[in-house]
């Protein structure tokens, strides 16, 4: 029934066309689409891989936009859209980590220089670089919020090298409980399953 209610509005558009049944269906197929609108489709997807490769993700967002405007009813492109936010939001994430240790280095550095060089230095690059640390903190606990436990682990390993503080120890405490956590609930997961197979037998 729901394949005639389907079917019945395309033969109708058949026939408005002007053009036969067989070749209408040949050249939009059942779905209704045209085959080189599909053709569009997979060039789109094809042109997001490449500029995702070169981290291009502006320019990536862009198409997929443009792909979703002609083909918004199509669930596969919806779920390639939603993996492609997440893997640039990982991306993004894990570059502002990096940026933030390496900000943070380069003012220790400048740091030990200046103070060797001038007695009266005041020590803003050192307490610059503890403000780094207390950031870096924060960005490791919304990753592992985010379920991004390799991003927080760097992030809060770091926060502590950079400067260890009552910010950056605690962080990172909550980071090892939450991990212990996982790894509980991994262990009773496991031990569930190998008495369901046990109880199989």
């Amino acid at each position: 029934m729901t394949r005639a209610r389907l079917i019945l509005p395309l033969l109708l558009l058949a026939l408005l066309s002007g053009c036969g049944v067989n070749e209408f269906f040949a050249s939009h197929g059942t779905n209704g689409l045209r085959s080189d609108q599909k053709m569009s489709l997979n060039a789109a997807l094809q042109k997001v891989r490449s500029l995702e490769r070169r981290r291009d993700w502006k320019g990536a967002e862009g198409v997929y936009r443009s792909a979703l405007n002609q083909h918004g009813g199509n669930k596969k492109l919806k779920r390639r859209y939603l993996n492609f936010k997440a893997r640039r939001q990982d991306y993004l994430a894990r570059m502002e980590v990096n940026r933030l240790i390496r900000q943070a280095n380069a003012l220790k550095r400048k740091h030990y220089r200046r103070k060797a060089k001038d007695p009266s230095y005041n020590g803003e690059h050192w307490r610059e670089a503890i403000q780094i640390s207390k950031r870096l903190a924060d960005k490791g606990l919304k990753a592992m919020q985010a379920g991004r436990s390799n991003l927080a682990e760097r992030a809060l390993e770091m926060s502590v090298r950079v400067h260890s503080n009552r910010t950056t120890r605690s962080a990172q405490q909550r980071f090892m409980e939450f991990k212990e956590r996982q790894e509980f609930a991994e262990l009773v997961r496991k031990g569930r399953k190998m008495a369901d197979i046990s109880s199989e037998r």
